[in-house]
């Protein structure tokens, strides 16, 4: 299990989802700041955002695990809390310089706008790789994560889960 995260809340979320507490998971949190995190979580929950995008050298620098279909993951909300349970469908490795609008169709509003899309993961990557020395640039491998929510934190979201 990777973290951030408390473990007997992601083990307690695990419960309520209906898996094993042993479950191997992905906790993440998702967005830069609460308010980005909270619209992600809201996308999500409502079925907008199908995917998200990683990149293989932070993975390398943090230690977290390589993404690969049938994955779960856990989204957090802005305090920490899990939010989500997702499991990865697929994954597409790709280079940050080819992706296109078709590769950003399952992003959330307005994300699947490749002028939108770009700039800002340029800006938020570059702020978290630059303590490694690294920046964005086009050959920068990235990571495509398709997913489906299996599970929410809140009970009026989980019902169109089921």
């Amino acid at each position: 299990m990777s973290k951030p995260g408390n473990a007997e809340s992601t083990k307690s979320f695990l419960m309520a989802a209906g898996l094993p507490v042993d479950t191997e998971v992905d906790v993440r949190r998702i967005g830069t700041d609460a308010e980005m995190v909270r619209l992600i979580i809201e996308r999500i929950a409502i079925g907008e955002k199908t995917m998200t995008y990683s990149l293989p050298w932070l993975r390398e620098q943090t230690g977290q695990p390589e993404p690969v279909a049938g994955m779960h993951i856990i989204a957090l909300d802005a305090r920490g809390a899990p939010a989500l349970l997702m499991k990865l469908k697929r994954v597409q490795s790709l280079k940050f310089g080819k992706v296109s609008a078709a590769d950003v169709a399952e992003e959330g509003l307005p994300m699947r706008d490749i002028k939108a899309w770009r700039p800002l993961h340029i800006a938020v990557w570059n702020e978290k790789l630059s303590p490694y020395g690294l920046e964005v640039s086009d050959d920068m491998p990235v990571t495509a994560e398709y997913f489906e929510v299996l599970h929410s934190a809140d009970p009026a979201r989980e019902e169109m889960h089921r």
